[in-house]
């Protein structure tokens, strides 16, 4: 059982898996305005959100940042690797042409 508004699985603070193991595009988004400490992520569908954090995690937030290469969002292939983790790829363009 799922909470669609928080996008948790319900009463266990873990964000949806919809995806199973299958890689998907999730949209990356850092704050307008100044340094930030955080990145958004999600996917198209917002079954999940989650924040890639500078405090928690400095060298993916940095690897993120320069990723981004100036711009304030992108689209990158990911997939599920676990109840808190993710794997991003950071390094290659998605070669599909994704707004939303």
């Amino acid at each position: 059982m799922n909470d669609k508004q928080t996008g948790e699985e319900k009463g266990t603070g873990m964000p949806l898996n919809t995806h199973g193991n299958k890689y998907y595009l999730v949209k990356l988004q850092i704050p307008l305005g100044g340094q930030s400490s955080h990145i958004l992520v999600y996917d198209q569908q917002k079954s999940f959100q989650l924040f890639i954090r500078k405090d928690l995690n400095p060298d993916i937030f940095d690897e993120a940042v320069r990723a981004f290469g100036g711009w304030p969002k992108m689209y990158r292939w990911t997939q599920r690797a676990g109840d808190r983790e993710w794997r991003m790829c950071f390094d290659q363009v998605p070669g599909i042409d994704s707004h939303w």
